[in-house]
C-alpha cells in the first residue's frame, strides 16, 4: 500500500513539474511571437522605405533621360543653325 503512495506522490511530483516547464515554454513561445512580429513590422517598414525609393529612383531616371534628350535636341539645332 505504501509503495502505491510513493508511486502517486512520484506521479503528482512529475506532473507539478511538467505544468511548470509547460508555463515556462509557453511564455518563452510567446515572447519569441513577439519577438517576430516586431521583426516583421521592422521588415514592412523596410519594404515600405525601399519602395518609396525605387519610385524616386525611377522619378529621377525619368527626369534625367528628359533632360538628355533636351540636350540632344539643342545639339541637333545648333548644328543646323551652324551648317546654314
Amino acid at each position: 500500500m505504501e509503495e502505491k503512495v510513493v508511486l502517486q506522490e512520484i506521479l503528482n511530483a512529475l506532473n507539478e513539474h511538467s505544468k511548470q516547464i509547460n508555463e515556462k515554454m509557453d511564455k518563452r513561445f510567446l515572447e519569441v511571437d513577439e519577438r517576430f512580429n516586431e521583426v516583421n513590422e521592422k521588415i514592412d517598414n523596410l519594404t515600405k522605405k525601399v519602395d518609396g525609393i525605387q519610385i524616386n529612383l525611377q522619378e529621377t531616371q525619368e527626369t534625367a533621360e528628359f533632360a538628355a534628350s533636351k540636350v540632344i535636341q539643342h545639339e541637333k539645332k545648333l548644328r543646323h543653325t551652324n551648317t546654314q
